[in-house]
């Protein structure tokens, strides 16, 4: 399935310089340009080694499309044939992205966009309303993990390479599974969930591991793995109470708390040099982006936001997520450390 012509736009990115707080670096934060003038709805998803950032937008004609941002240029990615809804979740190095879109019939499936084409993934599960896949990480390999309905109705992890979607199951006894990401050597990482709790996972080499919980809580689920196995997630220490990031690395958690400025921390990404971001709840229904360096949480917010929430960060530091006014609506973002 391929599209002919991609679209692509350009357009003056508003910028801003703020210092991260508290106690933090400065840094300068950059609005990303939306497919059409005064949309009010756009987020970025994930940033790779060559700084370009995938995520989406809304179009012109008012639907929401997987985009690409490069060097402040936004490129729509399409959907799928006789559809008009996409979304993007992750890029490799090589500008390979990966999400989801719904098809002609209305289902929600994975996809691909690779050199231009538009790759359904398909699903697992016989097709119907409530089959659906989407595909959250691919690595510089071209192997993709997300999640899919299967044979039975029970939601999967699933690794597609090479054209082949494989049913990663489930923790012992559990009904349900989560691949959140994929390092370039191979390693899934997600939340298997079953009637005795969620917890996170480590898949590799057919094999799925049983991380834990961090102590004294019931929950866990892992986002992201780095190429050298760090691996970031979200965990309770008491059952049933309010979340922490974690990092868990060499078989070991690290509970990164929660800021006296704030009630819960959330961990989505996490780079070579340990830097974690996400978001805090600071106010009953508030969020605000942050990111977890040298032992201690910056609250990296935006100018004039009621809310803000980062999804990625590379290994150079930048970091890309979402950002929400009353004048602008929810808009695309990017954090990039002053040097």
């Amino acid at each position: 399935m391929k599209r002919s012509a991609i679209v692509v736009v350009l357009f003056t990115a508003a910028v801003a310089v703020a210092a991260a707080q508290p106690h933090g670096k400065a840094y300068e934060i950059k609005s990303l340009p939306a497919l059409a003038a005064g949309a009010r709805w756009s987020g970025a998803a994930a940033v790779n080694s060559r700084g370009q950032i995938a995520g989406w937008s809304v179009s012109a004609s008012g639907e929401e499309h997987a985009v690409l941002w490069t060097r402040d240029r936004v490129t729509d990615l399409g959907t799928l044939p006789g559809s008009d809804f996409s979304a993007a979740t992750h890029l490799n190095d090589r500008g390979d992205v990966v999400g989801y879109g719904t098809t002609a019939d209305g289902e929600l499936h994975a996809v691909l966009w690779t050199r231009g084409e538009v790759i359904d993934l398909n699903q697992l599960g016989p097709a119907g309303f409530s089959s659906y896949s989407v595909a959250y990480g691919i690595n510089n390999r071209g192997q993709i993990v997300g999640s899919t309905t299967v044979t039975n109705g029970d939601q999967h992890a699933f690794l597609w390479e090479d054209g082949v979607m494989t049913d990663l199951g489930a923790l012992p006894a559990d009904l349900a599974s989560i691949a959140w990401a994929i390092n370039n050597r191979g390693q899934v990482v997600g939340v298997s969930a079953g009637f005795g709790g969620q917890h996170a996972f480590l898949w590799e080499v057919g094999t799925m591991t049983d991380l834990g919980v961090l102590p004294g809580g019931d929950f866990t689920s892992a986002t992201d793995v780095t190429n050298s196995g760090d691996i970031a997630g979200i965990g309770n220490v008491v059952p049933f109470g309010d979340n922490h990031a974690f990092l868990w690395r060499n078989g070991v958690f690290f509970d990164l708390g929660v800021p006296f400025w704030a009630t819960t921390t959330f961990a989505r990404a996490v780079n070579e040099r340990q830097e974690i971001v996400g978001e805090a709840f600071i106010a009953p229904g508030v969020i605000t982006a942050i990111v977890w360096q040298k032992g201690r949480f910056i609250e990296l917010g935006s100018p004039g936001s009621v809310g803000s929430r980062a999804w990625d960060i590379n290994d150079a530091g930048t970091i890309v997520g979402e950002s929400t006014t009353p004048q602008h609506g929810t808009r695309a973002v990017v954090w990039e450390p002053v040097r």
